[in-house]
């Protein structure tokens, strides 16, 4: 019996990690197919943790002053179309 537990839980490991991986790859895909400013806003927020006014730091480097409220509203945008995309492709319900 303890052989079987074993056994199937080993399954059920694989099984995760394979969905895992897969989710991963497509999630991959999804970013790559974003603008270079939709992945630095992605990468600054939620890789980085910057705050709203930090981003507005970084993205203000090149000259042009950008708000934090307009970049939060990007944000919202992006993750709305985001969850459609994921949506579409079946990673998300």
């Amino acid at each position: 019996m303890n052989g079987e537990a074993s056994a199937l839980a080993e399954e059920v490991r694989t099984r995760s990690h394979v969905k895992v991986e897969r989710q991963r790859r497509a999630l991959d895909v999804l970013r790559e197919s974003l603008e270079v400013e939709e992945v630095s806003l992605l990468a600054l927020r939620i890789d980085q943790k910057l705050s709203w006014a930090e981003i507005a730091e970084v993205a203000t480097a090149d000259g042009k002053r950008v708000e934090p409220a307009a970049l939060m509203k990007r944000f919202e945008r992006l993750k709305v179309r985001l969850a459609k995309m994921a949506k579409d492709e079946g990673l998300i319900e």
